[in-house]
């Protein structure tokens, strides 16, 4: 989730035209400890902030989001999401 790879990443997006992107953060839990500890944990809002600029850079808004779950989705229309 580097500013430097919004481009990279808008860019994915735009080419397959999504009906939605989910994006989230590690969560360190169960045997993800042993690989990653709690400091390589994104907060909610690092999750947020980084969502908020590909949905600048992608044209689509943010639709949801879930703060303990440390999940944001990008779309172009809530209505279209009727899962």
């Amino acid at each position: 989730m580097d500013e430097k790879n919004i481009k990279e990443f808008s860019e994915l997006i735009k080419k397959s035209k999504p009906m939605f992107v989910e994006l989230k953060g590690f969560m360190s839990v169960g045997f993800a400890r042993e690989r990653l500890g709690y400091d390589k944990m994104p907060w909610h809002k690092d999750v947020l902030e980084f969502a908020e600029k590909l949905a600048t850079a992608t044209g689509l808004k943010i639709l949801d989001e879930h703060e303990r779950s440390c999940a944001v989705v990008l779309g172009r229309d809530k209505e279209e999401l009727r899962i």
